[in-house]
């Protein structure tokens, strides 16, 4: 079963839902940075670069020879800068409208399924009228299960990130759903930055490519035992159908990429030196992370178009620094061998603004298997 993913970036909905069993032809977005990777991380999708405000849904998939019957679900997290608490909550954003573009999509294609991922903010006013204009764009056809919170950490990623989820799905194609089948159990057992990143290398050890990118072998092996099952989960090789080759010869040859180094002043090392864990550097608001805690939520910072405004960075839990590419793609929940930009300003704009794989690979695991083929 396809799934279409809207306003993709990076792309961690389409890992998800390629590690809950569907295939994604076709990923959409207008920023030709955030998905500057995708082609070496889905090698089989197509990713369009396309205004999702000004495209007819039809014959956008027509231009890639492509129907709406070839997809059964339509995945999307569409930006969510305007309604963030994070930010100035300006009702005038055009970007909040997006939302309104994603029903238009689904209304268009009649998926058996939608779910689309957002901020907390989009369930207050004055922009909860924008959601519930879409949800009633779709009439009678759907039945709609949420607005859900889900917090990452509960469903697997190292990370308290709290968002907003909304299933929407045909009963004549999908079997009864409820808020109820994506309850999660006790966060009492939820990661911790130390499952996370307890075996990776510090950046001091990384060799730098001609292309910007910044590689080291591991560190570590792994904790034995359930500790160690989160670290060992993002060491896997590339599933079939994900990953270029050249991705799959780096893993080979035990390569791991996301170790670009950050240079700190002698004051601002001294300053992290004195930040006890759970607190933030006074200057650049930085967090220290905790060993035994997940991570607060990964920010992601703007683009060019935005002031390109760097993102607030965690401070690793015993080294006095900010943590590298590669720490925070483990705490979202990527795997060792998905590759971002070669920047680290662009990885971590790819990063904050993904929703967790692994939080969209048990969602979507859920739909596939109420869904009829």
């Amino acid at each position: 079963m396809n799934v279409l993913d809207l306003f993709a970036g990076v792309g961690g909905f389409s890992l998800g839902a390629h590690q809950a069993g569907f295939s994604v032809p076709l990923a959409i977005d207008i920023d030709q940075t955030l998905t500057a990777s995708r082609p070496e991380n889905f090698p089989k999708s197509r990713v369009l670069h396309a205004d999702i405000a000004k495209s007819d849904p039809v014959a956008l998939l027509d231009s890639c020879n492509l129907k709406a019957r070839d997809f059964s679900g339509i995945i999307a997290g569409p930006p969510c800068q305007g309604f963030s608490f994070m930010g100035t909550r300006n009702p005038n954003d055009v970007r909040n409208s997006l939302v309104l573009d994603f029903f238009r999509f689904v209304k268009a294609i009649r998926p058996a399924f939608f779910v689309m991922e957002n901020v907390p903010g989009i369930l207050t006013d004055p922009f909860r009228a924008v959601l519930d204009q879409g949800l009633d764009s779709l009439g009678s056809r759907y039945i709609f299960v949420g607005p859900l919170l889900v917090d990452a950490s509960g469903y697997g990623a190292a990370t308290r990130r709290i968002r907003v989820v909304v299933v929407g799905y045909q009963p004549e194609y999908v079997d009864s759903i409820s808020n109820d089948d994506f309850k999660v159990p006790s966060l009492l057992n939820e990661p911790t930055v130390f499952d996370a990143i307890h075996d990776l290398q510090g950046p001091e050890n990384a060799v730098a490519m001609d292309d910007g990118h910044y590689y080291a072998p591991y560190g570590l092996a792994p904790v034995r035992g359930k500790k160690g099952e989160y670290a060992r989960r993002a060491r896997q090789f590339p599933p079939v159908g994900l990953a270029s080759e050249k991705i799959r010869k780096d893993r080979r040859t035990g390569r791991v990429f996301g170790f670009n180094p950050t240079k700190h002043s002698n004051e601002v090392i001294k300053r992290f030196s004195e930040l006890e864990v759970g607190t933030s550097d006074s200057v650049s608001k930085c967090p220290r992370l905790a060993w035994d805690r997940p991570s607060p939520t990964l920010r992601a910072g703007t683009g060019s178009e935005r002031g390109s405004y760097q993102s607030i960075r965690p401070i690793h839990p015993n080294q006095d620094r900010v943590i590298t590419i590669r720490e925070a793609a483990r705490i979202q929940g990527f795997p060792d061998w998905f590759q971002f930009h070669h920047t680290k300003w662009h990885s971590f704009r790819m990063i904050g603004n993904s929703i967790s794989p692994l939080v969209a690979e048990k969602i979507l695991k859920l739909l596939k298997t109420r869904t009829s083929d």
